[in-house]
């Protein structure tokens, strides 16, 4: 009896729920209908695996910098405004999440540890173009932008008895990105997003040692630092701007 009583109550629940459903899913496909093209504020979050790139030398002076893992995890947090019809711009922050690695002499490495542990937060930003296409659920994202990161850390005139060095890690880089999201509801979508950056000023060092034969200077210039991969997951929060 008790069973019974209580399919009968499911079934009367489903029974009443379904159109309603329906009819709220009906509504929300209207609302990002509506969304489509139209002003729009978006701030989003994407958990990234980036993809070293660069091209890593031998030279003492390099080692100044390190060296960061082949794969390297970061975090994204980027401000979108969708301004026009098609077009928007965005302004990010970025931060890399790992440990170089240093393979210098036990004695280089000492030095280099004990003025900066590379042990670090890597940041980097940039600001850009966006270009809108947009379906109902679906919308799509390219985008390209002009920033600065920072590898390595950045010294001058250090100097600790037999050794002196100095260095630049910072590059201004492009961007080229496309993020691909799904509209879960008119506020809320997942997304997937590719980025390659491209480094276009160099990174530089100058480091003299002492060896057996007297003050060695070596000097490095890198314009492939901080060449790299992303691709990363994420959410991004969708607020209309639209006049109601």
């Amino acid at each position: 009896m008790n069973l019974r009583f209580v399919k009968l109550c499911v079934g009367g629940l489903m029974f009443v729920m379904t159109p309603l459903y329906a009819q709220e899913k009906s509504a929300n496909v209207q609302k990002l209908e509506a969304l489509r093209y139209q002003r729009q504020l978006h701030l989003s979050t994407t958990f990234v695996g980036s993809i070293d790139l660069a091209h890593h030398s031998d030279n003492p002076a390099a080692r100044i910098f390190g060296e960061p893992p082949s794969v390297a995890p970061a975090e994204d947090i980027r401000l979108t405004h969708l301004c026009g019809a098609r077009w928007g711009w965005y302004a990010d922050f970025r931060v890399k999440y790992y440990v170089s690695k240093l393979e210098h002499s036990d004695f280089l490495e000492g030095f280099v540890s004990a003025i900066s542990p590379l042990s670090y937060f890597h940041i980097g930003y940039s600001v850009g173009g966006v270009y809108r296409l947009e379906g109902t659920r679906w919308q799509c994202y390219p985008r390209v932008g002009i920033g600065q990161n920072f590898y390595g850390y950045n010294r001058k005139k250090e100097s600790d008895g037999e050794l002196r060095l100095e260095s630049d890690g910072k590059t201004f880089c492009m961007d080229v990105g496309i993020m691909t999201q799904y509209r879960l509801t008119p506020l809320f979508a997942i997304t997937f997003d590719v980025l390659y950056r491209q480094p276009l000023t160099s990174a530089e060092s100058y480091l003299l040692l002492e060896t057996e034969t007297g003050m060695q200077p070596y000097s490095y210039r890198s314009s492939t630092l901080g060449r790299e991969l992303n691709v990363g997951i994420g959410i991004n929060f969708c607020f209309s701007l639209k006049k109601k």
